[in-house]
């Protein structure tokens, strides 16, 4: 019991300090799976995110912040666990959400699109078919076709032998066999239809390697005096049968080869670290090495093969290490059954990477789109080609800007975030003058608040811009920590120092008294934190903030002062809301009245709830 409540506690500290970061910039990515643990199907929901203070190498880390249980497994269900799990660490609109990445039943169930919608509907984001799980449907079309049956059958007599020597007697059988020989064999393991490359071939190495002792097992069972049953005794007999078949061998380490390629690219796309353009060179490195190990493999049964051919066949004991070790050389049509199989995984490969259903459909999904615009996004995001480039910084901020536009365009990244091209040519100075020139360690210079100009922050982020914005600072009033709070302004209070000429621009032409009869002027008045005395050293303010609904339904605040008290050194602090200015003051007033109501909160749960 006690260490179930430490684990809880300590959850809830994670999720806190989560959600202060994900406060602090200006969006995140979102990863979903479904996992069944116990019987139960739990919706885990992840979230990656930049850490400026971080180590270079650990500025983009992930982090689970929520596995419900699923109670209801539509579309409908499976968003709103997601927003539920999402609104824990703060993230309450669309906007704040760069990306969703899950596998085909989110898909399929349209599930990205509702939950932009269950958060605010302002904005559609990415939806991703994740690589890995792209990776694994491809190779199950291909392996699960008709004319590739032969790796079926391989599967099967794996699995067949496995479970009669993984556990239990079988197991102790197993390494008894092994003892008499001088051999310890491997625990045998399971192949899986929903786990990924790397499990499949610790599968097939796993087996090709106990494959002596497995077939010594069998016969030392079939000479058993206590007799099998008749049907299991010929099953045994067919199995012993196949695994001493030369193809069968021959087969498992083509296989092996195969799937220690497949292995090694899946773990690659798995990283969260991966950019887009490096995670889409891999994938192209991974159909590049597939037709070598297959030319490679058909070449040297060519009685002239061609030069470029040659040249593959001299690489043939790296691409097929295993295979090659086989004592007995594989036969034509062996060898064409397995360039046949190099050669359909290259095509589903490619075909599956585009974020494609078996038949064809995207399902919403934007893998083709980010495909086709890689050189958009790396134009824009790979900061150390920035770095580096010969080109002038103001041509290039153009450059950048316009590739900006263009994924702002095609939806894949919202038009609000695009910096302006002097922000851009700011961030290009800045990094041009970091001394670090490895890309973790560029954007950690890009990212830090402390030095450089402001502006070329909004480079890096392409978003601090609006998450910044007085917009946002208007919704935190309405999504935050104590929504009613904010009250319809019916009268400007006596200590509230504004006046006509100081609100006018910000109230659409409109009087103080007109915004007041349009209902359109709203009030937070933090009063009642007057009086508490703060911790030594610290200033604890008692804000009044004054907000105005404007034609776009966009809650903006329009004055801000710090204290109960009018007049004196507590000015009224008026929206600078220039683009191009750096607004220090007002958003430090801001944050002061953020803070303010933080405490309000606390003291009103601590008083009321705890």
């Amino acid at each position: 019991m006690m260490m179930a409540t430490a684990r809880s506690a300590f959850s809830e500290a994670v999720i806190e300090k989560v959600k202060e970061r994900i406060e602090e910039q200006p969006c995140v990515s979102v990863l979903a799976d479904k996992v069944t643990v116990a019987r139960r199907t739990v919706d885990i929901t992840a979230v990656l995110m930049l850490m400026p203070n971080a180590e270079p190498d650990e500025i983009f880390q992930s982090f689970v912040v929520g596995a419900p249980i699923v109670k209801q497994h539509d579309g409908d269900g499976l968003a709103a666990d997601i927003r539920d799990t999402l609104k824990r660490v703060g993230v309450v609109a669309s906007e704040q959400v760069s990306a969703v990445a899950a596998d085909g039943q989110y898909h399929h169930n349209d599930v990205p699109a509702k939950l932009a919608r269950m958060l605010d509907g302002h904005s559609v984001f990415p939806a991703v078919w994740d690589h890995s799980h792209l990776m694994n449907l491809a190779e199950s079309d291909v392996r699960k076709a008709a004319e590739m049956a032969w790796v079926q059958d391989v599967v099967d007599l794996m699995t067949a032998v496995s479970k009669r020597f993984s556990i239990g007697k079988g197991w102790e059988d197993l390494v008894a066999c092994g003892e008499k020989r001088g051999q310890r064999p491997l625990r045998p393991k399971l192949w899986s239809e929903t786990r990924f490359a790397a499990h499949a071939a610790q599968v097939i190495t796993v087996f090709r390697r106990n494959l002596p002792l497995l077939c010594a097992a069998l016969e030392e069972r079939l000479d058993a005096e206590e007799a099998p049953r008749a049907a299991q005794l010929n099953e045994m007999k067919k199995e012993l049968a196949q695994l001493k078949d030369a193809t069968f061998e021959i087969r498992l380490r083509a296989l092996e080869d195969i799937y220690s390629v497949l292995a090694t690219h899946s773990k690659g796309v798995q990283s969260t670290r991966a950019l887009p353009w490096e995670r889409q060179a891999s994938q192209t490195k991974l159909v590049d090495l597939l037709e070598r190990m297959r030319v490679a493999l058909v070449a040297q049964f060519k009685k002239t093969p061609a030069v470029s051919e040659l040249l593959d066949v001299s690489e043939k004991e790296e691409l097929w290490p295993s295979l090659l070790q086989n004592r007995a050389t594989p036969p034509a049509t062996e060898v064409a059954k397995v360039a046949r199989y190099c050669s359909k995984l290259t095509e589903r490969l490619q075909f599956r990477g585009r974020g494609q259903d078996k038949g064809g459909s995207q399902k919403g999904t934007s893998n083709g789109a980010i495909a086709d615009s890689m050189d958009d996004i790396r134009c824009v995001a790979d900061i150390q080609q920035v770095a580096v480039s010969n080109t002038p910084p103001q041509i290039l901020a153009r450059q950048v800007h316009e590739a900006s536009m263009r994924l702002a365009g095609r939806k894949l990244v919202p038009l609000s975030s695009v910096p302006t091209a002097r922000q851009i040519e700011a961030g290009i100075v800045l990094l041009r003058g970091h001394k670090a020139r490895t890309s973790p360690e560029l954007w950690k210079a890009l990212v830090d608040q402390r030095g450089g100009d402001p502006e070329a922050r909004n480079y890096g982020n392409l978003g601090m811009l609006h998450w910044k914005s007085d917009k946002w600072f208007g919704i935190q009033r309405l999504q935050g920590v104590n929504p009613v709070l904010i009250k319809l302004c019916t009268k400007i209070p006596d200590n509230l120092n504004v006046d006509d000429t100081m609100l006018r621009p910000f109230l659409e032409t409109l009087t103080i008294e007109e915004a007041i009869q349009s209902q359109k002027l709203f009030l937070v008045d933090l009063g009642i934190v007057e009086g508490v005395p703060p911790a030594p050293g610290t200033q604890l303010c008692a804000p009044m903030g004054l907000f105005y609904l404007n034609k776009n339904s966009e809650l903006l605040p329009v004055a801000i002062q710090l204290f109960q008290h009018k007049g004196g050194d507590n000015l009224v602090r008026p929206p600078v809301r220039s683009p191009h200015l750096t607004t220090p003051i007002w958003h430090a007033s801001k944050h002061h009245q953020r803070i303010s109501r933080m405490c309000q909160g606390l003291r009103h749960a601590y008083a009321t709830k705890l």
